[in-house]
């Protein structure tokens, strides 16, 4: 028995010997950072410390490329100090970390406060830590790192530049803490893995198409501090199925929300503006409520909506454009909630009204005939 525990004993010491040297990680003082990347054989981490320099980045990525395609690189410079400041590689890509596919892991030291344009573009990343000094994400900064699954940013970071992650087709979950107050054009544009994006109060507009063609997104809350939802911002979203919009914004612009799977919508008093085609196209949307201040519905606003059967028209309402319904086989109801007021129809040159009398008469007018003015509105012009 005594030595059957004498035994057991020295294996357990030998299990924890091993288990120590295989989490033990090594750690690199640099300039040998670059002589270790180049010397792998295999997949692993590389841990380094000292000062870091923009040319030392680009030793490190001129290494990256020297490596076999199945030996990936996990870059851990939490240690490093001395770099602020990724820098642009949009014209030269030994800069940054562009295009090294066998980076598949980083973690960016504490003291940068910018990632430039194209740094990681084309990367196989799968993680990336970003500090919190971070305040900038340039234009397509992690483009085409499409292994990318999940992306925090920190409250640092106030802009989010355009085509910043547009492509990152693996990209499943983004998250923007409190800080972050503009959204490129094209940011996340055909993140088609995208499930899920939280938006925190601060982000004051969502630029040109910056989510469009994100097909697995289903849901998206808006909050308060957003202004403008910019052109085609959530174009194609075909599983879009809940867009809530706070009270603050004040613009929804051409395309926003074409062709997505909304089913319903509300759109709140602060919107003056429902811009071009922005819900055309949303074959299953069966309910929209416009609020009091809405002012203007824009062309095609809500054309080919064939499921919509009822609208009602708040009394802010002073304009809709052309073919605003048009393609709406299914509406049946349009209210006027103003019962008063005359409108004049530009395409038969004719006035009708109360417009709200008969509302499915107003349903018909709507889908078949084109602009329409409240003649009662001050800036009226035939």
């Amino acid at each position: 028995m005594r030595n059957f525990l004498k035994t057991r004993g020295c294996i357990a010491v030998l299990l924890l010997s091993l288990m120590f040297a295989a989490c033990k990680t090594e750690v690199v003082n640099e300039p040998s950072i670059v002589e270790k990347i180049k010397s792998m054989t295999s997949s692993g981490t590389v841990t380094a410390s000292g000062e870091l320099s923009t040319e030392l980045i680009r030793e490190i990525n001129s290494a990256l490329k020297t490596l076999p395609s199945d030996v990936l690189v996990t870059l851990d410079l939490s240690r490093c100090t001395g770099l602020t400041e990724l820098e642009s590689a949009y014209n030269d890509h030994s800069h940054s970390f562009y295009d090294c596919r066998n980076l598949s892991g980083i973690i960016l030291p504490s003291g940068l406060t910018s990632i430039g344009e194209y740094a990681f573009c084309n990367c196989r990343l799968t993680s990336v830590t970003i500090p919190s000094s971070v305040t900038s994400i340039g234009d397509n900064a992690f483009r085409n790192c499409s292994e990318l699954t999940i992306m925090t940013i920190p409250g640092s970071v106030t802009s989010i530049g355009d085509e910043a992650f547009m492509n990152c087709a693996g990209l499943t979950s983004v998250t923007m803490s409190e800080g972050v107050s503009s959204i490129g054009e094209y940011a996340f544009m055909n993140c088609i893995g995208l499930t899920s994006v939280t938006m925190s109060e601060g982000v004051s507009s969502i630029g040109k198409s910056a989510f469009m063609n994100c097909w697995s997104l289903t849901s998206v809350t808006i909050p308060g501090s957003v202004t403008s939802i910019g052109e085609c911002a959530f174009w194609a979203c075909t599983g879009l199925t809940n867009a809530t919009m706070s009270e603050g914004v004040t613009s929804i612009g051409d395309y926003a929300f074409s062709n997505t799977g909304l089913t319903s919508v509300t759109i709140p008093g602060s919107v003056t503006s429902i811009g071009r085609q922005a819900f055309s196209g949303c074959t299953g949307l069966t309910s929209v409520t416009i609020s009091e201040g809405v002012t203007s519905i824009l062309n095609e606003a809500f054309e080919d909506c064939d499921s919509l059967t009822t609208v009602t028209i708040p009394g802010s309402v002073t304009f809709i454009g052309q073919d605003a319904f048009s393609g709406c086989t299914g509406l049946t109801s349009v209210i006027f909630a103003d019962t008063e007021s005359k409108w004049y129809m530009y395409a038969v040159d004719e006035e009708i009204g109360p417009m709200s009398s008969d509302a499915a008469a107003n349903a018909t007018l709507l889908k078949e005939t084109y602009v329409y003015y409240n003649i009662y509105n001050e800036n009226y012009v035939l």
